[in-house]
């Protein structure tokens, strides 16, 4: 029988004053013993490497997820160019390097947008592994995911086309969707829709895959008044943050470990 395997994922967004969630939520990590994979944005790593030392040596895994993601002007990797594409994600390589003096290999996409010529850019920069496609899933014009083509993706880690990144192919980087059933498997989620229908979604997906990638914001653990967030950013990401954000996502941890399934980091999802 093949194991189910968890993927526990953090988007470190450029978000000053989210350091603190950063923090909190390595601790919570060390509580459950936990290792996961944080995608970091590059002005992040520069602005806060102390933070970001701190995760290595606590064994969790790293990679990039653009320069500054939605600050001026936001990184769209769904409909940019190849060159500014590369430029964006040159910049956040270069952090790593500097910084972590590592050449980083996974990535995720600011807003999990995507496009076959980032595949390009992923592959011609040596990446192996991306974690942007979101399968299965479909905002309903509520968020920001809203093209029917990605429902089409598979579950499951695959080799994407690079005519149809939703589609099977021969592109040696390495797809790991981030998971859905309709509804994203997300703290957003879970603060929004309730621990009832994440939960209820996540056994729909148990049902049909054998991984589940989950995905959470350090912003989402430290209050509005205590950070910088964009001024175009939704009100979901202003609204019922804080602190007592960590109950609810250990209740979800301690309840995806209880399906059987065993944590794991993205490198570790090669097929």
């Amino acid at each position: 029988m093949t194991a189910k395997r968890f993927f526990f994922t953090i988007d470190v967004d450029w978000t000053p004053g989210s350091e603190g969630g950063v923090q909190g939520l390595l601790d919570l990590c060390r509580e459950l013993d936990l290792k996961a994979t944080l995608f970091i944005a590059g002005r992040f790593v520069y602005e806060y490497p102390d933070v970001i030392r701190e995760a290595v040596r606590q064994g969790h895994e790293l990679g990039t997820h653009g320069w500054e993601h939605d600050q001026n002007p936001g990184e769209d990797f769904r409909s940019a160019s190849y060159h500014h594409q590369k430029e964006w994600l040159s910049l956040a390589t270069r952090a790593f390097e500097d910084v972590l003096n590592q050449h980083p290999i996974s990535f995720r996409a600011p807003n999990l947008w995507v496009s076959e010529t980032m595949l390009r850019v992923l592959e011609d920069m040596e990446y192996r592994i991306d974690s942007s496609v979101p399968a299965k899933r479909f905002d309903m014009g509520f968020g920001r995911m809203n093209q029917l083509r990605y429902l089409s993706a598979p579950w499951e880690a695959y080799y994407p086309s690079y005519d149809h990144i939703a589609e099977r192919g021969k592109c040696r980087v390495l797809e790991v969707p981030p998971s859905a059933f309709l509804i994203p498997i997300n703290m957003t989620s879970l603060r929004v829709l309730g621990y009832r229908m994440v939960s209820w979604a996540v056994h729909q997906i148990w049902r049909r895959s054998n991984i589940l990638v989950f995905y959470c914001h350090p912003s989402e653990f430290v209050p509005s008044e205590l950070k910088q967030l964009a001024p175009d950013e939704p009100a979901r990401h202003r609204e019922g943050t804080g602190p007592e954000n960590f109950v609810v996502l250990k209740e979800f941890l301690n309840f995806a470990m209880s399906l059987g399934y065993e944590p794991r980091t993205i490198c570790e999802a090669h097929l």
